[in-house]
């Protein structure tokens, strides 16, 4: 029960931290007056879909490496 709290604790933290650097920026742009609605909509746009992927299941694909790197290569540019 342990292992699981601490690992939601540690990956919410993550989240926190990482949406609090995409806070800076994206008031760092609306300050100067330079894209900051387009800025925002991509970092909101990434947040849903990351999110929405990590609800789903994403990390099922993990214990299969041939898999993973599969629909990594696809999802590449």
């Amino acid at each position: 029960m342990w292992e699981s709290y601490l690992t939601g604790l540690v990956v919410c933290g993550g989240i926190i931290m990482a949406i609090g650097a995409q806070n800076a920026y994206i008031l760092g742009l609306a300050i100067r007056r330079e894209y900051h609605w387009w800025s925002a909509g991509l970092c909101m746009s990434a947040d849903i879909i990351l999110l929405t992927a990590g609800m789903f299941g994403v990390s099922a694909f993990l214990p299969y490496p041939a898999r993973w790197k599969r629909c990594a290569g696809w999802a590449s540019f």
